[in-house]
């Protein structure tokens, strides 16, 4: 489930949204939009959309099966 579903499950609009948030309406809107923008989204930012959905951060990232534990599938490097 994306952002603009838990948005919208939430009974939110964007507007109010960014009201909770603080986040811009625009990139919150970039946000529910665009996949790749969403993937490389500040954990702060994140966690402000979160707190305010009342979900985990890693059900924000379109990606759910990239995360294992909390670390990136993407990760290299690790033993």
């Amino acid at each position: 489930m994306g952002l603009r579903e838990r948005r919208e499950r939430c009974g939110l609009t964007l507007l109010q949204l960014e009201a909770l948030t603080g986040i811009a309406f625009t990139r919150l809107s970039t946000l529910e939009c665009n996949a790749s923008e969403a993937r490389n989204m500040y954990l702060g930012t994140a966690r402000r959309i979160a707190d305010a959905l009342h979900c985990n951060v890693l059900d924000l990232y379109p990606d759910e099966d990239a995360w294992r534990g909390g670390v990136s599938a993407g990760v290299t490097g690790l033993r």
